[in-house]
C-alpha cells in the first residue's frame, strides 16, 4: 500500500494512487495472512485512508476557481500542491454530476518566462511550461466532451471567446463607451482572430493558441514607447535560439514583441551607459589617513567604487535637473539641454547581489547628500551603530573580559587609538574590573564624567537608563548621523529592552541572549529602517521584480556575479529540481575523482544559470517607465584622445555577463537592420552575424548622442565615460 501511495503519476491532480492503494488494501483483506503484523488493523487503515481521500475531495469543493499571478515562479513542489486541488470533488446527493473534465475547477494562471529569475528557490520556467501544455490540452478535451459549453445558450465557441460581462441581455452601458472603438467592448462575443487597433493581426498559431486557451498579452503599460521598441530590439538576440546550448532545452525563454499602451505610444525615453574608466594606478595613494580617498585617483582603480561614484553624481544631477555637455572624441565639448528634475522617489538603483557593491553605493549616495532606501539593510547587530551598543552591554555584564573591553575601547564611545589601547589593557591585572580602569584612561573630562556614570548604573542594575544615557550623552550619533543608524539604535535598545521584560533585567543574561542572537541566528534580528518620504531606492533585481520607476539604474552589468559556478564548485554540490550530483575530493593532495555525472550537471546547470541570466537582465531593465542607466566596463576600458571610449571586447559564450549580452545584442540590431555607419560594428561585421569574442569596440560620444543605432528614432542613447571635479563641486562628463 505505501508503493501505492507514493507512485503518484505525472498527471498530479489525478487520484490514481489512491485508488490503487484501496485495491491493494482490498486483496489484504480477502487475505488477511499476506498482511502479517498489521493484520489486525485493516480496518483501522481502511477507515483512515477513507477519511483522508474524503477530506481531500472536500477540500477541493470549496474551491470553484484558481486564479495564480506569478506562476513563472512556482516550483515544481508548489505545482504539485497546487494540482492536488484539481482534481474530483466531493459531489453530494441532489447535485449535478461532475463534468466528463481532469481539471474540475476553474483553473486561470498568468505569469511570463521571461521574468523567472528565482531559481535559486528552485522557480523554474519548466513547470510553467508544462502545464500550459496540459491546460490547452484539458480544454480541447472539454470543448469535445462536455455538452454543457456548448449547448444553447453556448458558454464557448470554437471561433469566439466570450465575454461574460456583455453575455446577459440586459446590460448597462454609457453613451461614451456606445462611441469608443464602436461599441467593440460592449459585444459579448469576441473573434479570436480580433486584435486592438493599434497592434498587428494576430498569426495563424496564435488564434490557435487563443482558441485553445493559451492568451499572449502584448501591450506593455508600463514603459515609454520609444524606450520599448529599443527594447525589443535587444530582446530578439538576448533570448535568440543560437544562445541555446542545449537546443530542445525547457528552460529557455523566446523573444515577444510588446507594445506601448496608447497614451505612451508616443513617449520617447532614454538610455544612459555610464561607463567607467579603468585607467590608473601608476602611483600609490597617500598614506594620510584623514585625506579621504578619490576612486579616479591614485592608487589601483576600483570599479565598484568609481561605479558608485558616478551613479551617486549622476543620480544627484538627474534631482537637481542641471545640465551636462557632451564630449566629442577631438576633445570639443557640446552643451546638452537640461531635464526636468527628477523626484528621489522616482529613481530606483538595481544590484545584481548585495554583497559589496549595495553599502558602496549607500556610502556615495549619502557624501553627495542623496537620501537613500535599502531593500534589505542587513543583520542589526551588524550595522556599527547597534554594533557599538551590543559592546556596552557585553563590557557591562562581563567587565573583567579584555575582549570586551577593547570592543568598547576602540568604539566610537571611545576612540581609542593603538597606542592608549595598549596601555589600557596591556597594563591591566589579571582579572581587574576594566570598567572601573577605564575613567583612568579617558581622553576628556565629558568622556570620563559618561564612563563614571556607567559604573554607577552598572552597580544599580538600571541597565535601560544606561544605554539611554549612553545614546544622549555620547558621541554615538555624532558619529553615525545618518537617520538610518539613528532607527539602528532605537530598535536594538527595543529589543534589549523587550528582552529585560521577558528574562529580567540582569546584564549577564541580555548579554547572553543578544549573542546567541547573533551567533545562533543571525537572520533573526533583521535591521528595519523606515526611509525618508522621498528617497532614491537600492535593491537588488530580485527584489525589484513587479515594481517599476520613472528612471532605473542597472549597475554592475559587466560582472560575472549572476553566471559564475563559483558557488557550486566551491561546495562541491548542485541540487535542482531533476537533478543531484556532488563532487567530493576525499583527499587534500590529490585532484578530485573525475565523475561523468558531475560533469553533465554541471553543464546542465550552467545552460541554465545562462538562460536566468538574460532573464534577469530583462526583468531589470524592463524595470523602467522613461529613463534606463546602464552601469559597467569592461576591464581596461580608457579614452583615447583623437578617438574616444576604447572598450576591450571579451564575450564568454558559456557564461556571458549582463553587459556582454547587452552590446552583443546592440551589434546584432544593426547587422539586422544593415546599419553600416552604426558605432556597434566593427569594420568587417557588415556580413558576419557570429559571436565576436575578442577584440575592442571605440565609441565616440558624440557620434553616438547624434546617431546611437538602437533600434528606435526617438529615444536617445548617453554614455558616462569619466568624471572631473569642478572647483565649485558639479558634475562635468562626456555624454554621448
Amino acid at each position: 500500500m505505501q508503493q501505492a501511495l507514493d507512485s503518484m503519476a505525472e498527471a498530479t491532480w489525478r487520484d490514481d494512487h489512491i485508488l490503487d492503494a484501496f485495491a491493494e488494501l482490498e486483496r489484504l483483506e480477502a487475505d488477511p495472512s499476506r498482511a502479517g503484523e498489521a493484520a489486525s488493523n485493516l480496518g483501522a487503515i481502511r477507515a483512515d485512508l477513507e477519511s483522508r481521500h474524503e477530506l481531500l475531495r472536500s477540500i477541493r469543493r470549496r474551491y470553484r476557481a484558481f486564479i495564480i499571478d506569478e506562476a513563472q515562479d512556482n516550483s515544481p513542489l508548489q505545482w504539485r500542491l497546487l494540482s492536488r486541488l484539481w482534481g474530483e470533488r466531493r459531489v453530494d446527493e441532489g447535485e449535478p454530476s461532475a463534468p466528463d473534465t481532469p481539471w474540475q475547477p476553474t483553473v486561470c494562471y498568468v505569469g511570463d518566462v521571461k521574468q523567472s529569475i528565482y531559481a535559486f528557490r528552485q522557480a523554474e520556467v519548466t513547470g510553467f511550461l508544462e502545464f500550459a501544455r496540459q491546460l490547452m490540452t484539458v480544454n480541447d478535451h472539454e470543448l469535445e466532451s462536455v455538452s454543457e459549453l456548448t449547448r444553447k445558450p453556448a458558454l464557448r465557441k470554437d471561433s469566439h471567446s466570450r465575454d461574460p460581462r456583455n453575455a446577459h441581455a440586459l446590460s448597462i452601458a454609457t453613451a461614451s463607451e456606445h462611441m469608443e472603438q464602436g461599441g467593440r467592448d460592449l459585444v459579448p462575443w469576441i473573434p479570436f482572430d480580433a486584435t486592438d487597433r493599434e497592434l498587428p493581426a494576430p498569426s495563424g498559431p496564435e488564434v490557435e493558441n487563443r482558441r485553445r486557451g493559451l492568451i499572449s498579452l502584448q501591450v506593455n503599460y508600463r514603459t515609454s514607447g520609444g524606450l520599448l521598441r529599443a527594447m525589443n530590439e535587444w530582446w530578439e538576440d538576448v533570448f535568440a535560439h543560437r544562445h541555446r546550448l542545449f537546443p530542445n532545452g525547457d528552460f529557455y525563454a523566446t523573444p515577444q514583441m510588446l507594445f506601448a499602451c496608447p497614451d505612451k505610444h508616443d513617449s520617447h525615453g532614454a538610455i544612459e551607459w555610464i561607463c567607467p574608466l579603468s585607467t590608473g594606478g601608476d602611483s600609490n595613494p597617500s598614506t594620510d589617513l584623514t585625506e579621504p580617498l578619490d576612486p579616479f585617483g591614485a592608487g589601483k582603480p576600483d570599479s565598484l567604487e568609481r561605479q558608485a561614484l558616478l551613479i551617486a553624481r549622476r543620480v544627484g544631477s538627474l534631482i537637481e535637473g542641471s545640465p551636462v555637455r557632451v564630449r566629442s572624441a577631438d576633445g570639443k565639448w557640446h552643451q546638452v539641454d537640461a531635464e526636468a528634475p527628477v523626484p528621489p522617489s522616482d529613481i530606483m538603483i538595481l544590484l545584481p547581489t548585495r554583497p559589496n557593491l549595495r553599502d558602496i553605493v549607500i556610502r556615495h549616495l549619502h557624501d553627495h547628500g542623496i537620501p537613500a532606501q535599502a531593500d534589505r539593510e542587513g543583520g542589526l547587530l551588524d550595522r556599527p551603530a547597534a554594533h557599538a551598543i551590543e559592546g556596552l552591554l557585553q563590557l557591562v555584564a562581563r567587565p573583567r573580559s579584555r575582549h570586551h573591553a577593547a570592543w568598547v575601547a576602540r568604539s566610537v564611545l571611545i576612540g581609542m587609538d593603538d597606542a592608549e589601547l595598549q596601555d589600557y589593557i596591556g597594563g591591566a591585572q589579571r582579572g581587574e574590573d576594566l570598567l572601573t580602569r577605564l575613567v583612568g584612561h579617558c581622553s576628556s573630562e565629558p568622556q570620563r564624567t559618561l564612563v563614571e556614570r556607567w559604573r554607577q548604573l552598572s552597580a544599580a542594575g538600571r541597565l535601560i537608563d544606561l544605554l539611554d544615557e549612553t545614546i544622549d550623552r555620547s558621541d554615538l550619533l555624532t558619529a553615525y548621523p545618518d537617520s538610518v543608524s539613528r532607527q539602528d539604535v532605537e530598535q536594538i535598545i527595543e529589543v534589549i529592552r523587550s528582552l529585560a521584560a521577558e528574562a529580567g533585567g540582569d546584564a549577564m543574561v541580555l548579554a547572553d541572549r543578544i549573542r546567541d542572537l547573533r551567533e545562533r541566528s543571525p537572520g533573526a534580528l533583521e535591521a528595519i529602517t523606515i526611509p525618508p518620504g522621498d528617497a532614491v531606492r537600492v535593491m537588488t533585481i530580485h527584489s525589484a521584480k513587479g515594481l517599476e520607476a520613472k528612471v532605473v539604474v542597472l549597475a554592475d552589468i559587466f560582472s560575472n556575479r549572476q553566471t559564475n559556478m563559483r558557488n557550486e564548485d566551491n561546495s562541491r554540490l548542485i541540487v535542482t529540481p531533476e537533478l543531484f550530483a556532488g563532487n567530493p575530493k576525499p583527499w587534500s593532495s590529490e585532484p578530485s575523482p573525475h565523475s561523468a555525472l558531475w560533469s553533465h550537471v554541471r553543464v546542465l546547470h550552467q545552460a541554465r544559470k545562462d538562460a536566468e541570466a538574460r532573464r534577469l537582465l530583462y526583468v531589470g531593465a524592463t524595470r523602467a517607465e522613461e529613463k534606463l542607466i546602464l552601469v559597467g566596463s569592461s576591464r581596461g576600458t580608457e579614452w583615447v584622445e583623437g578617438e574616444g571610449l576604447r572598450v576591450p571586447w571579451t564575450y564568454d559564450k558559456k557564461n556571458p555577463q549582463l553587459g556582454q549580452m547587452w552590446i552583443e545584442s546592440l551589434r546584432q540590431g544593426s547587422l539586422r537592420r544593415t546599419e553600416g555607419a552604426s558605432p556597434w560594428l566593427d569594420v568587417d561585421d557588415e556580413d558576419n552575424s557570429v559571436i565576436r569574442t575578442r577584440g575592442e569596440r571605440t565609441f565616440d560620444p558624440a557620434r553616438m548622442y547624434s546617431n546611437a543605432s538602437i533600434g528606435a528614432k526617438r529615444p536617445s542613447l548617453a554614455c558616462w565615460c569619466s568624471t572631473t571635479r569642478t572647483a565649485s563641486g558639479s558634475l562635468r562628463g562626456r555624454r554621448c
